[in-house]
């Protein structure tokens, strides 16, 4: 007779046989990830009201009385205030106008004008010029008198707050509830300086008009789908970091679902961008279906996203492919901001400040743009950005980069956040599988890389994860960064850049972070996007979303080198 506790030794062994028989291999894994990606992809959109972003206020008169305009209109609008105060504001305009706050002029402008309208990183914008005005407690009252044609659009934006704005306009929050009129244009001809800069009286004896409705295309998002915050066919940063994953995964698997999924992406970016480019500029749709390929206002916009192009390229010389590919290129080398010293930067928080997830958002095409073209600038550029960030954002001290360095002054960030240090390490990886040896800088950068793995290694926990906070073991265990290192780690001992002691640390975490997926496909504790914090608070309280992009294509690589590894 088999006793009760050597009965419940045979069930435990079955258990763990039934576990050990359905426990999947880090490409089977993988493959569930991408399939799930593309079972919750829609290639199509809706039609969405349009929305004000960021306080800006569009007062467009071609979209209420037609393009084919010529004379003299009014735009009003109520403006309310907690308080007495002075506030300046932001203005882009293409045509003569007059503006009245309250009954005094306090901008005019009688030429023509290019309008020059950009959003520089997010929140922040550039306008033509500016004004000031004295605002009084409650109600005040915008009057805007314009010479107009057919291009007759005006923004107009508070520029001396954060997320509070001072001035609050209309009585619905909409930047287009503006109000329009029509003044009798048989003057408009003979004198209209004059006309623009008299004083308004009778104006309530107008008819005033409202805004048609404005609708944009938003992409589809099922409300059932693991992820909601961007479609996978998103034009983003890290939807082009997942679909390089994709790409990686594979030249292993050569699935043709997965790789049909690939071009559908370019493809369906390339056909609907004028559709959404007349939607941005012609509806003020600045939230429009993959704006970030018309807004270009930081490599996040240009790099990755346009990461899958070059491989479709590379694989089915296509050329259709190349011109957004050597835009995108062409705005990384002339466009970006630059220090003195020609380091990629931004102007967030601070103007000139180093991020260093910048370097994965510029180099990683730019390596790409190299092996098309076999031209080495791009080659010389990629090493001159790895040296001079590894110059600013290096702590000897702790074997570890910095997030930023902010701004002119030698201030760093007091964090070292994890995802940081995982977008140079990946990079590291890809640059000494694509610069050719025999490039003069080429030693330099395996030294800088040998130096960051050597580090992280350091910061690995026990379990095998990374922490959020990689010298805080209080912070949460994250998974993008994890795999990040893990797949540049995985990298080094197959391709003889690091000994063999490191493959461990790879295979350690490869276990760890497929404990945080699903057989069905799902990642969790992937940290969401993040600027430059100043505290521990701000980085280990962030969110985690299941199958964030910002953490798939990591993820998905680092599986594809650690069964290299394990081989």
């Amino acid at each position: 007779m088999i006793s009760p506790i050597f009965k419940k030794v045979i069930y435990l062994l079955i258990f763990l046989s039934v576990i050990a028989c359905t426990e999947k291999t880090s490409l089977e894994k993988a493959e569930n990830i991408a399939l799930r990606i593309i079972d919750e992809t829609q290639f199509d959109t809706e039609k969405v009201e349009v929305q004000p972003i960021d306080n800006i206020q569009v007062i467009d008169f071609n979209l209420v009385f037609g393009e084919n305009i010529d004379g003299i209109y009014l735009s009003k609008n109520n403006v309310s205030s907690t308080k007495d105060t002075t506030v300046y504001c932001g203005i882009s305009f293409s045509i003569p106008l007059v503006i009245e706050f309250n009954d005094e002029i306090i901008y005019q402008q009688f030429e023509d004008k290019e309008f020059n309208f950009r959003e520089r990183a997010y929140g922040m914008y550039a306008f033509q010029d500016t004004f000031k005005l004295k605002v009084n407690k409650g109600n005040n009252e915008f009057l805007i008198k314009a010479v107009c044609d057919n291009n007759s659009k005006i923004y107009l934006r508070e520029i001396n707050y954060g997320t509070n704005p001072i001035l609050k306009f209309g009585k619905d929050k909409n930047a287009f509830n503006w109000l329009y009129s029509e003044v009798n244009n048989s003057i408009k001809s003979i004198m209209p300086k004059k006309v623009l800069t008299q004083t308004s009286n009778g104006l309530n004896s107008l008819k005033w008009k409202k805004y048609p409705d404005l609708l944009y295309d938003k992409l589809l998002i099922d409300d059932d789908n693991t992820y909601k915050r961007e479609s996978y066919i998103e034009w983003h940063y890290a939807i082009g970091t997942t679909l390089l994953g994709m790409i990686n995964l594979n030249q292993e698997l050569n699935n043709s679902v997965i790789d049909k999924f690939i071009k559908g992406y370019c493809d369906y970016n390339l056909e609907m961008r004028d559709t959404f480019r007349e939607q941005y500029n012609t509806k003020h749709a600045l939230r429009v279906a993959s704006y970030r390929n018309l807004r270009k206002a930081m490599l996040d916009d240009a790099g990755p996203a346009t990461i899958p192009y070059a491989y479709l390229y590379q694989k089915t010389k296509d050329d259709k492919y190349l011109p957004i590919i050597w835009e995108m290129t062409d705005y990384i080398l002339n466009d970006q901001s630059r220090l003195e010293d020609n380091t990629f930067c931004r102007p967030e928080p601070v103007e000139n400040t180093i991020w260093a997830d910048d370097l994965f958002m510029s180099c990683q095409l730019l390596l790409r743009a190299y092996q098309i073209s076999n031209d080495t600038k791009y080659i010389d550029e990629v090493v001159r950005q790895i040296i001079n960030f590894d110059k600013y954002l290096w702590d000897k001290s702790k074997e570890l980069y910095k997030h930023a360095r902010i701004g002119d002054s030698e201030e760093r960030s007091e964090i070292y956040w994890s995802r940081a240090n995982g977008w140079i390490s990946w990079t590291l990886s890809d640059a000494l599988i694509i610069i050719p040896r025999e490039h003069g800088k080429y030693e330099t950068v395996m030294n800088i890389y040998r130096k960051v793995m050597q580090g992280i290694i350091n910061y690995q926990s026990d379990s095998g994860l990374w922490h959020q906070v990689l010298d805080r073991e209080d912070s949460f265990k994250e998974t993008s960064s994890s795999a990040m290192f893990t797949l540049a780690i995985a990298r080094g001992v197959l391709n003889g850049w690091l000994s063999d002691e490191f493959k461990k640390y790879a295979v350690n975490g490869w276990n760890d972070i497929s404990g945080n997926i699903s057989n069905d496909g799902i990642v969790k504790d992937i940290c969401r996007g993040t600027g430059i914090g100043h505290t521990f608070k701000f980085y280990n309280s962030r969110q985690r979303f299941d199958n964030d992009p910002r953490g798939l294509g990591a993820v998905l690589t680092a599986a594809v080198e650690v069964n290299k590894l394990i081989k």
